[in-house]
């Protein structure tokens, strides 16, 4: 893999004049760095660290503007193009914090800002998606999912799966930027497609109910809190697009894809996901697959 020289990727976008310049910690893929230009304003540069991903950086920059021509919070994309054959872009520094911090400090606000997020969950999946996201149906998900499930093809004849509305397929409390009060931003647009919302929704509900947390003194408390974040969450969801319909099997099938990409990131050394972590979410999976009548498919690789 490249050895990636931030400094040589602004100087080739011509940012010449910056200070400030900063690793971004907390992602589980792209490399991101903030820094500041002589105008004062706050800038993200994000690096995709294969080249092989350089479809998915374009696909992450037809969403983030079809995102804010319907109106969403998002960076603005200022520059895009490649360093050494890889692809970089700089964003517009979203104002606020992840929703995951703001909670860990003010957990009480778990109940207006759970509500918000479903709303604004609801208002990405009414835009229509852009061509080039339409070229890349069907998802990654669903790529991952039918190399487990030979008889996924009937499955998805028998529930039907919709490419109508922009999916972010990574929405969650990390994504999802706050001042306490409102939404100020969703971010890291790198999953998203032309896809169906009970997909999208179904993955929300995987990160909240069971996804490892990260480490620290105040997962416990995350843990307790995150239940009723869904609930608010759901609610809010449901105000704004109505019924969501039965998600059991989109739940169980993102869930297999959640855990392919949890293996994949702790067989690499990214993230935070522990053994016990994929043991307890491969669990919770399985109880999804039984209400979805699922039999079969992937399991979680066994380690020694």
């Amino acid at each position: 893999m490249t050895e990636i020289d931030p400094v040589a990727v602004l100087d080739s976008l011509g940012y010449g004049r910056r200070e400030g310049l900063e690793a971004m910690t907390g992602g589980w893929a792209n490399a991101m760095w903030r820094f500041d230009t002589a105008d004062g304003a706050r800038h993200v540069l994000r690096v995709y660290p294969h080249p092989e991903w350089a479809p998915a950086a374009l696909r992450e920059q037809a969403a983030l503007q079809a995102a804010a021509a319907g109106g969403i919070p998002v960076p603005a994309l200022e520059v895009a193009g490649t360093w050494h054959d890889l692809a970089v872009m700089v964003l517009s520094w979203c104002p606020g914090e992840p929703l995951l911090n703001a909670l860990r400090r003010r957990p009480w606000k778990v109940w207006a800002l759970g509500g918000a997020c479903g709303r604004l969950q609801a208002r990405i999946h009414a835009i229509t998606p852009p061509q080039r996201l339409l070229e890349g149906a069907p998802e990654y998900w669903l790529a991952v999912a039918r190399a487990g499930y030979p008889q996924l093809d009937s499955l998805i004849d028998r529930i039907g799966i919709s490419t109508a509305s922009l999916v972010h397929f990574d929405y969650h409390p990390l994504n999802i930027l706050t001042d306490g009060h409102t939404i100020t931003g969703v971010v890291d647009w790198a999953t998203a497609a032309a896809g169906d919302p009970r997909a999208d929704v179904a993955r929300t509900v995987a990160a909240l109910s069971a996804a490892p947390l990260p480490p620290g003194p105040l997962r416990p408390l995350l843990s307790a809190v995150r239940g009723l974040l869904l609930r608010r969450w759901l609610h809010g969801y449901r105000a704004e697009a109505g019924d969501i319909g039965d998600i059991a099997p989109f739940v169980a099938l993102t869930g297999v894809v959640y855990l392919h990409d949890f293996q994949q990131a702790l067989e690499e050394g990214r993230g935070w996901a522990s053994e016990r972590d994929l043991a307890t979410f491969n669990r919770w999976v399985e109880r999804w697959k039984a209400k979805a009548g699922l039999e079969g498919g992937p399991q979680t690789a066994q380690r020694g």
